[in-house]
């Protein structure tokens, strides 16, 4: 039984209909159902009868009683997070997928330090796919992240999302590339020597190779991490697509081995935003930090501001 579990079922009973509940949180109805059907499989017991031809749901027995409970539930969840609010002064839980941690965020968190040296920063570092479960479970005030998490319509009262930056796509590949030192065309790029990483499998990416015939193409070597490419970019005929303020910095961290060339059309610029929530008890911190991201953001024109 899950969190989300239990905020589906409440607008389920709300809203009396799967598909007003599915369009108030911003769901598919098959999600809904999903959800409802995890509950009442955890929980042993029907809530909610299911008939052919009704528009409106009713709740059975067992769903009415459960109901009261998931009231509770969420009146005890909405106290914790007033709790929150007003004992958490000096504390800023921030949090961070891997790439935005080492080569965005530990440099925003020195400056925050100090502009504000009083403050306390728990940073934790999460998969972009777990983020979307932190932002239910409200375990962090500000979250750094370049791909927005799915999440219900509802949860927007207590949290806000703010662009930060756009960033390019460049080629970091070995410093003896025969790749030319010059804008490259998607067709000097042979697809049989690109090293891909797990993080390469988002859209842009999928939709640059689609568009450019390499949707079919196996790759040379598949790494675990864009952090994780220098170990494998020895072929120099070896190239991949890393985010450019990665690229730039891991060249740098690697001199003598790697170097950037970038390509026109490149894959679509991807978006980094930070994830705010609400409840934070002190705003000036907050601004402070934004403060910051702008002043990274001017030390890099790599990196698009949207601040």
């Amino acid at each position: 039984m899950k969190q989300q579990d239990i905020k589906v079922f409440l607008a389920i009973a709300k809203h009396k209909s799967l598909s007003a509940a599915a369009e108030a949180l911003h769901y598919t109805q098959p999600t809904v159902s999903g959800y409802l059907s995890n509950l009442e499989q955890s929980l042993g017991v029907q809530l909610v009868k299911r008939t052919k031809g009704k528009r409106e749901i009713e709740l059975t027995p067992a769903g009415t009683e459960y109901l009261q409970l998931a009231r509770r539930y969420e009146d005890l969840e909405n106290q914790f997070a007033l709790f929150t609010k007003t004992h958490q002064h000096g504390i800023l839980r921030l949090a961070a997928s891997v790439v935005s941690h080492q080569y965005i965020v530990c440099h925003v968190a020195q400056k925050l330090l100090r502009a504000v040296p009083d403050v306390e920063i728990r940073l934790s570092t999460l998969e972009i796919k777990d983020i979307g479960q932190a932002v239910e479970d409200r375990s962090f005030d500000v979250a750094i992240t370049y791909d927005s998490p799915a999440y219900p319509r509802e949860n927007r009262d207590f949290m806000e999302e703010i662009p930060l930056f756009r960033e390019s796509y460049s080629i970091l590949c070995p410093i003896d590339t025969p790749l030319p030192d010059r804008l490259l065309t998607p067709e000097e790029l042979d697809p049989a020597f690109e090293i891909v990483h797990e993080g390469y499998g988002n859209t842009l990416i999928r939709e640059w190779h689609d568009a450019h015939g390499f949707g079919n193409s196996k790759p040379f070597f598949t790494a675990s991490s864009m952090l994780s490419l220098p170990t494998y970019l020895t072929d120099p005929r070896c190239w991949s697509f890393v985010l450019s303020n990665v690229a730039l910095q891991l060249a740098a961290e690697h001199p003598g081995s790697l170097t950037v060339r970038h390509v026109s059309p490149a894959p679509a610029d991807r978006i980094c935003n930070a994830l705010i929530l609400r409840a934070y008890p002190d705003d000036t911190i907050i601004e402070t930090l934004l403060r910051c991201v702008k002043d990274f953001l001017s030390e890099r024109p790599h990196l698009h501001t949207l601040l």
